[in-house]
């Protein structure tokens, strides 16, 4: 599903130095602007977006010198792609990718199902937050678990025992995706 992406501000920055902010604004139309010189722009031009796993999506359009594609993984805010430049042929590119909030800052907040797992490990088990459980499990959560009764209350009574002691991802993969735990 793409309608994630819908009119967020991707701040994108390629290795060699471009720099952009990527608007999706449905699954088939795409706006730029280089950070750089706002003369270069591209407004709602023609695109197919596709989201290829959890937080990873293909861009493909055609651009001011040619067709371009490139694979952004908000997992591991990395981008990677290729330019058709009808002047020098295929180049390929690579840099990173960034959500922005409306005031141009780092949206922080969880965005795929890795960092929504991540988000509520490192608030639960390692900060004590039981407020992470209101916000991210429901009510009615079934557990698989059979020692531990369903919902939320039970999940919360069980696992507060753990409070004593810090336990840290290494890795969390979700629909065939992986992400590395923050900092």
């Amino acid at each position: 599903m793409t309608k994630q992406l819908f009119n967020r501000k991707i701040l994108v920055k390629q290795d060699d130095g471009r720099q952009f902010i990527d608007v999706v604004e449905n699954e088939t139309h795409l706006s730029w602007t280089s950070t750089v010189d706002e003369t270069l722009q591209q407004r709602n031009v023609d695109a197919v977006i596709t989201r290829l796993a959890d937080g990873v999506f293909n861009l493909n359009w055609l651009g001011l010198r040619g067709a371009m594609s490139e694979t952004m993984d908000f997992n591991r805010h990395t981008l990677v792609g290729v330019r058709f430049d009808s002047e020098k042929g295929p180049q390929r590119f690579t840099g990173s990718v960034q959500l922005l909030n409306d005031d141009g800052t780092p949206d922080l907040s969880p965005f795929t199902n890795c960092q929504v797992v991540l988000a509520f490990w490192n608030a639960f088990f390692n900060r004590h937050d039981v407020s992470a459980v209101t916000q991210y499990v429901a009510p009615e959560f079934i557990q698989h678990n059979p020692s531990i009764a369903d919902g939320a209350e039970a999940f919360t009574h069980y696992y507060r025992v753990l409070f004593g002691s810090s336990r840290q991802f290494a890795r969390v993969e979700t629909d065939g995706c992986q992400c590395s735990r923050p900092g």
